[in-house]
C-alpha cells in the first residue's frame, strides 16, 4: 500500500511541473526568488498547462506540436520514475540492514542524484523546446505574461 502512495505521489509531483510550464523555467532562472513567491506561483497555476501559451498567442499547430512534445515527455519520465521508485526502494533495503556497505549506498545514491538530475534537466529541456517553437513575439508576450504572473504572486504572498 505504502508503495502505490509513494509511486503515485512521486509521478504526480513530477508530472505537476508540466503543469506549471513556463513558470519553472522563469524560476530555475532566477533561483534567488523567496519560496513563497514560489509557493504562490505554483498554486496560480492554470488547471491547463497551455492556457499561458494560448494567451502569448500560439496557433493550433503550434499547440498540437506541444501536447506531443508534452506527451513524449511524461512518457519518458514515466520509465525514469519508474526506476527511481526502484532505487529508492533499494535504499530503504539498506536502512534495514544492521551495517550496509557504505560503497554500495554511495553507488545508489549516486544513481538517485544522476536519474533526478536527468528528470530535473529533461523538464527544463522540455520549456526550452517549447519556447523554440513560438515566435519572437510570442516569446515576448510570453515573458510579459510571466512576469505579471510573479508580480501579482509577490504581492499575494505580502
Amino acid at each position: 500500500m505504502k508503495r502505490k502512495v509513494f509511486l503515485s505521489t512521486v509521478v504526480s509531483l513530477n508530472l505537476s511541473c508540466l503543469v506549471l510550464g513556463s513558470n519553472l523555467l522563469l524560476q530555475a532562472q532566477e533561483a534567488n526568488d523567496d519560496a513563497p513567491v514560489r509557493d504562490s506561483l505554483t498554486s496560480a497555476a492554470s488547471a491547463d498547462p497551455l492556457d499561458i501559451y494560448r494567451e502569448a498567442g500560439i496557433s493550433k499547430d503550434q499547440e498540437l506540436k506541444i501536447r506531443h512534445m508534452a506527451k513524449e515527455f511524461e512518457d519518458v519520465q514515466r520509465v525514469r520514475l519508474k526506476t527511481l521508485f526502484g532505487y529508492l526502494e533499494d535504499m530503504q533495503e539498506f536502512q534495514l540492514k544492521p551495517d550496509p556497505a557504505e560503497a554500495e549506498v554511495m553507488a545508489k545514491q549516486t544513481q538517485i542524484n544522476s536519474l533526478r538530475s536527468e528528470i530535473s534537466n529533461g523538464r527544463i529541456k522540455l520549456l526550452l523546446d517549447i519556447r523554440a517553437l513560438l515566435s519572437p513575439e510570442q516569446k515576448e508576450k510570453l515573458v510579459s505574461l510571466l512576469k505579471e504572473r510573479k508580480a501579482k504572486a509577490r504581492r499575494k504572498a505580502n
